[in-house]
């Protein structure tokens, strides 16, 4: 999960414009009937290219597979399966024609390809991470050199850091003492010039 199954399909898809390419999500309810009218409205049947893509195939359903391979080969299709190797080892079982099919397995990343992969995506999506040896091989160790979780394993070194308020608290205290310093100094100057109680010059001899 998450190696870059879909990511890749995706691609190829892009670099086959001469071909016409239907994608299917695979889901456990997937039968002949809906993939047929997938088909039907996704490809002209003239065409000579085609490709039939199914992501998730380890959802099918037990058989499906192998019926999907003996359609395709009376209608000149080219049938790609996306799945994980425990789901491939499952379906050897269930859909034994799958063994003849040829496998492109896509191994996790090393620690320096991990490291590229990191630079790529701080240039065109995460302008913000700062990628070095130590971000590297942590998440490296982290998440074993999978795509998928690399990427979701981002948001924890990706946040930005808090600003440090301690210039604005130090400032901020500094003219609070100025302040009540300068307000002891008026009210002092103030009892002075107005004192509360004539002084005993100023009162009058009995």
């Amino acid at each position: 999960q998450g190696i870059g199954k879909s990511t890749l399909l995706n691609a190829l898809q892009k670099q086959l414009p001469s071909w016409q390419c239907c994608i299917l999500a695979a889901t456990t309810e997937l039968d002949m009937a809906t993939l047929h009218t997938a088909l039907a409205e996704q490809v002209q049947t003239s065409h000579n290219k085609t490709a039939l893509v199914i992501d998730d195939a380890g959802l099918l359903m037990p058989g499906l597979i192998t019926a999907i391979l003996q359609d395709a080969d009376q209608h000149r299709l080219r049938v790609i399966f996306a799945l994980t190797p425990d789901e491939l080892y499952l379906k050897t079982s269930s859909d034994p024609l799958i063994g003849e099919c040829s496998v492109i397995e896509l191994p996790p990343l090393s620690e320096k390809q991990c490291g590229e992969f990191l630079q790529y995506l701080a240039d065109r999506r995460l302008s913000a991470l700062t990628v070095n040896d130590t971000v590297v091989a942590t998440l490296y160790r982290n998440t074993h050199g999978v795509p998928g979780n690399i990427i979701a394993a981002l948001p924890s070194f990706n946040r930005h850091p808090k600003p440090d308020r301690t210039l604005a608290l130090l400032i901020t205290a500094v003219i609070l003492l100025i302040a009540i310093a300068l307000g002891i100094q008026w009210l002092s100057q103030t009892n002075r010039l107005f004192p509360s109680h004539p002084t005993e010059s100023n009162q009058n001899t009995p």
